[in-house]
């Protein structure tokens, strides 16, 4: 759960365990919580246990990588910017299956990993993805840390053109 989230989800689970008439009537405290869980799981608002949501803001000094959600996939963006004309930039689609995320950058097509609050670029990826960078710039073995997981933030993300990276 996230920290925004969790709030919301201690709320309504005390509204929930507030409800039902006397005692052996209604749910209990903990059959409310997971209720609303449950609820909370399967409209996005918290990722199912154990598994990593890939949604938000990841930086590490002049990378960054943004996810937002599109459907059963999600959409993500790159930027890397090392100043004069060196960089990348990529946009492309990415599907999650556990801690593997299979990214899509056009020709460009990789395994990555999501590790608790971190996104891991694989050192080898395939030729198709120097057509992304300029200079001696590359995406290989990328790794960038959660800034936040909130998707409002994720669509803002621009590149250093001033182009958004993850908004529709």
């Amino acid at each position: 759960m996230t920290r925004r989230t969790l709030p919301l989800i201690i709320a309504l689970a005390g509204l929930v365990s507030g409800c039902g008439g006397g005692e052996g009537q209604g749910a209990t405290a903990a059959d409310a919580g997971a209720a609303i869980e449950a609820v909370a799981i399967r409209q996005g608002l918290v990722p199912p246990p154990g598994v990593a949501n890939p949604v938000g803001v990841f930086v590490r000094e002049t990378d960054r990588v943004c996810v937002v959600s599109a459907g059963d996939r999600y959409r993500i963006g790159v930027t890397i910017d090392y100043g004069d004309g060196i960089g990348c930039t990529a946009r492309g689609t990415v599907a999650q299956s556990g801690s593997a995320l299979r990214i899509e950058l056009g020709d460009c097509a990789f395994d990555a990993r999501i590790e608790g609050e971190e996104i891991a670029f694989p050192a080898r990826i395939p030729t198709g993805c120097a057509a992304l960078c300029r200079g001696r710039a590359s995406l290989s073995a990328l790794r960038v840390q959660r800034l936040s997981d909130a998707p409002a933030e994720a669509q803002l993300l621009r590149d250093p053109r001033g182009r958004l990276l993850c908004g529709s």
